[in-house]
């Protein structure tokens, strides 16, 4: 059994559905959707990658999981739990490096420990054990200032997972990152995941990434924001950096880029209306 067909036989861990989202337009009062009846369900233990062009609403149905923007209609259900807030259940990793400057890199990590009523003596043991679990022993005593960006997000991540949510919401954590230390952090968040398993729900613009990183790739399209389609990704779950040489993965950046610029042109076609369409042919084909 593949881990596609494994991955299907697990509980449904997210459930968004009929996701509505309309934001007041300044000025004259009028409403414009960002999203549009959106409907998603993510297994537990699952890695969803969401990509889309600018404008399309990854973040903003990012943000509606983790309970920071309110749905005009429909529902968002984590353990089937009707999502109203912020929760501990759910992890956030920002694009920007959201780290205390005035704490350490320990004490950045100890923040989310106290949060969670973790005993003081516990704390500092249980603080490297989640530095360590994203490659970043020896720097404890450091302060952010100090940091690359990509240490500064693998102490954010360490953050994130210390407060131990079931669910981690990322949004373009590697975006600011470049090409080294992005693949870097890619590598240690696939380690750390399979150390420390959590469902994923990843926003990006890197086709590359989402693809490396993933269980499936779920694409949006724009005005008003909307799930288009979803693409499995059946490589191997211990995946390294050559990986991206493949002809499976080649194929799939091909697949997928294809996709986005068919998007990006308005010339898209659902599936529904991909086969209306044939059979219309079809019919006028017969008739004549």
């Amino acid at each position: 059994m593949g881990s596609v067909d494994r991955q299907l036989l697990e509980p449904t861990k997210i459930e968004i559905s009929d996701l509505v989202v309309k934001y007041e337009t300044p000025g004259n009062g009028d409403t414009q959707a960002a999203l549009s009846k959106t409907t998603l369900n993510v297994r537990d233990g699952e890695f969803v990658a969401i990509v889309g062009p600018s404008g399309c609403g990854k973040t903003t149905l990012l943000n509606c999981v983790a309970g920071l923007v309110r749905a005009s209609s429909g529902f968002v259900r984590v353990d089937g739990k009707i999502v109203g807030g912020p929760g501990r259940d759910r992890g956030v990793v920002f694009q920007q490096y959201a780290l205390f400057p005035w704490l350490s890199v320990i004490e950045n990590v100890i923040f989310s420990l106290e949060m969670r009523g973790v005993p003081r003596t516990e704390r500092a043991n249980e603080a490297r054990r989640y530095l360590d679990l994203v490659g970043l022993s020896g720097v404890e005593d450091v302060m952010p200032k100090a940091l690359s960006g990509g240490m500064k997000q693998r102490v954010a991540i360490a953050r994130a997972y210390a407060a131990e949510p079931s669910v981690l919401l990322m949004d373009e954590p590697f975006g600011a990152l470049d090409v080294q230390a992005k693949e870097r952090l890619q590598v240690a968040l696939l380690r750390a995941l399979q150390l420390n398993p959590r469902t994923v729900l990843f926003v990006t613009h890197d086709v590359e990434e989402a693809i490396f990183l993933s269980d499936r790739v779920v694409i949006m399209g724009a005005n008003p924001g909307r799930i288009v389609s979803e693409t499995p990704v059946e490589l191997q779950k211990d995946r390294v950096v050559e990986d991206k040489l493949s002809e499976e993965f080649i194929a799939l950046k091909s697949q997928i880029s294809q996709e986005l610029r068919v998007i990006e042109t308005g010339k898209y076609e659902s599936e529904a209306v991909r086969k209306n369409n044939v059979i219309s042919q079809v019919k006028k084909m017969e008739l004549n």
